[in-house]
């Protein structure tokens, strides 16, 4: 049974790398992925890791470090969370589009955990693959 929870004053991490966005290195013949991984922590607001359990998160992708709208979304999608860290495989529900990706010069992601508000965007990096 899944648990559904709301986070509040939770402290969170994004930790993330889009392979999409090194198109503009590879060949033209290799296919650029529509998925990444992206890793996080959430930490409680008394210290230490948040509770262990399944969290619903929304991940968002921008142009812009504040402001504007999302040029791509995901979720809310059920993410699991062991002594403070998770893992998501970010395009898994939502193919991320390789072409918004290779135009920019920083891709920013934005995380929603439950009903709370959006924390502070993250810059993402991009990997060769």
């Amino acid at each position: 049974m899944r648990a559904n929870r709301r986070l509040q004053g939770v402290m969170f991490r994004v930790l993330a790398s889009v392979g999409a966005a090194a198109a503009l290195t590879v060949p033209a013949h290799a296919a650029v992925p529509t998925q990444t991984l992206v890793h996080g922590a959430m930490s409680a607001i008394a210290g230490g890791p948040a509770a262990d359990g399944l969290y619903d998160i929304t991940f968002a992708l921008y142009k812009d470090e504040t402001g504007g709208s999302p040029f791509y979304s995901e979720g809310p999608v059920t993410v699991a969370l062991k002594s403070g860290s998770w893992s998501w495989q970010l395009g898994s529900k939502t193919p991320l589009q390789p072409a918004a990706l290779a135009n920019l010069p920083t891709v920013w992601i934005g995380v929603k955990v439950g009903v709370d508000a959006e924390l502070p965007r993250k810059p993402l990096s991009s990997v060769v693959f």
